[in-house]
């Protein structure tokens, strides 16, 4: 069995930070370890967008509470 990886888009609320405020993340592995950096490294992301690396079909938004 092969794990799933994913690939994130994830808005940092804040333009000056990569493209108009979006960052692309490759090959994530754990979704739950992904928010906790996302956490810690832009607290104020307001929400992030999670495709297939493989297939790059969209999986789900996840937004920030």
């Amino acid at each position: 069995m092969t794990k799933q990886v994913f690939n994130i888009i994830l808005f940092t609320n804040n333009e000056n930070i990569g493209n108009k405020g979006y960052i692309k993340y490759r090959k994530v592995y754990d979704l739950c370890k992904f928010k906790l950096f996302a956490e810690k490294k832009y607290p104020n992301w307001k929400f992030l967008n999670v495709y297939d690396n493989k297939t790059k079909h969209f999986i789900e938004t996840v937004k920030h509470v």
